[in-house]
């Protein structure tokens, strides 16, 4: 099935675009996940300050006028806050005026002065000391310890996020599906045709062309199987001419040596007479030099008479 993928280039290009997709949707949900635990967790400390002020200030008469029991049922207030477990009022001194426990809980009862004003994290849970303040001068501080679910938020977030982007993949496989139509078309268009030819040597097909690059291929592909059409003809002419060529010579071939034959004895006949005519002309020159030179002929007939030998 992996060599079937990196074969294929319909599904290269689907991997692509969906690995493009997952990429970017996998660095929005990073981005809105840091996004969002950041908000929360400056939007839950601004909540809480503002809850820890709303209290302290309804409860600065009762701690003013030592009245603990006004300041416990401001504390019970609290109870339509479920996300805050415990609670407690310091007077300006910093003793303990009035505390508040959620019931069915086991949180730790609150510290017996306060421990600094700046919000901390401990585990799953948030601490906060607000002073409160009035003409300049602290009149009394409030404790409030709340859960600081982060991790249950950052769970739905996820899975929220998970379930987006499972459909916007999908949405992109049925997009990229429908849109690589335009550009796997004529390359499998190419591949087919290349396949037609290959196997059956077929040289007259033709691929459509396209107005994008795609075009260009198909223009030089086109113009390939223009040449290999043009040297198939020429090797197929090639070979009936060696055909014929090869019949013509069969048939002929005892006319031909008849004829090579008859050739040879004419040669021969023919240098036969012109050795015999370069005999006679040279016969013929030495009468012909006798009767040229009389007197040589004379002078030696003198000298075969007997008197001439005589003398």
């Amino acid at each position: 099935m992996l060599s079937r993928l990196q074969r294929s280039v319909r599904t290269k290009l689907l991997v692509l675009m969906l690995a493009t997709t997952g990429v970017a949707l996998v660095v929005a949900v990073a981005a809105l996940v840091v996004y969002d635990l950041r908000t929360y967790h400056e939007r839950w400390i601004a909540d809480l300050t503002t809850q820890a002020e709303i209290l302290g200030r309804s409860s600065i008469a009762a701690v003013a006028f030592d009245d603990k029991r006004a300041a416990r049922e401001n504390l019970d207030l609290l109870r339509v806050r479920p996300a805050i477990l415990a609670a407690a009022i310091y007077d300006e001194h910093g003793l303990l005026f009035a505390s508040y426990g959620r019931e069915g809980t086991d949180e730790a009862a609150p510290p017996p002065a306060p421990a600094g004003n700046a919000p901390r994290l401990e585990r799953n849970r948030i601490v906060l000391f607000h002073p409160i303040t009035e003409n300049g001068r602290q009149r009394a501080t409030v404790y409030i310890r709340a859960r600081y679910e982060l991790t249950e938020r950052l769970a739905d977030y996820l899975g929220i996020l998970g379930i987006v982007m499972v459909l916007s993949m999908f949405a992109a496989l049925l997009t990229s599906a429908w849109l690589q139509r335009a550009i796997t078309k004529p390359i499998r268009d190419i591949t087919d045709v290349a396949h037609q030819v290959l196997e059956r040597r077929d040289f007259s097909l033709r691929v459509t062309k396209t107005t994008d690059e795609i075009g260009y291929l198909v223009d030089a592909f086109n113009m390939l199987a223009e040449i290999g059409r043009r040297s198939d003809a020429l090797l197929t002419t090639d070979r009936m001419k060696d055909q014929f060529l090869a019949t013509l010579a069969h048939e002929r071939q005892p006319g031909f040596r008849d004829q090579l034959r008859h050739d040879t004895q004419g040669s021969r006949q023919r240098s036969a007479r012109g050795a015999r005519g370069n005999r006679r002309p040279a016969r013929g020159g030495s009468f012909s030099a006798r009767s040229r030179f009389p007197g040589h002929r004379a002078a030696r007939h003198e000298r075969l008479r007997p008197g001439a030998q005589a003398s």
